[in-house]
């Protein structure tokens, strides 16, 4: 588990092209939410996740995300449209667009 990571989450494009657009620094989470995203960090290999940007291209509407983490001096950034997340992101992205929504 992280001791200490932070992410920088950003959801544009889509039928209203609405910009989402939040950061998450870990020391300023309550413990079970540091829990929870720590535990969703560690289930991916960060290093050998595989995007392919253009795999979706030409769909109309879509949602593009851009993703920056931090965890303990690594640094890891991706940027995808909808269609062609990652699965084993597609938690940690669904987790990330709730906790935004929360704060709105």
């Amino acid at each position: 588990m992280p001791k200490h990571f932070t992410i920088s989450f950003e959801r544009s494009g889509g039928f209203t092209g609405i910009l989402v657009k939040y950061s998450i620094d870990s020391s300023m989470l309550p413990a079970e939410e540091f829990k929870e995203f720590s535990e969703m960090i560690d289930k991916i290999d960060f290093k050998n996740l595989s995007v392919n940007k253009n795999s979706s291209a030409g769909y109309p509407d879509q949602v593009v995300y851009k993703l920056d983490i931090r965890i303990e001096g690594d640094k890891y950034s991706f940027e995808f449209r909808e269609q062609s997340m990652p699965t084993e992101i597609k938690p940690l992205i669904k987790r990330l667009e709730l906790w935004a929504r929360k704060r709105n």
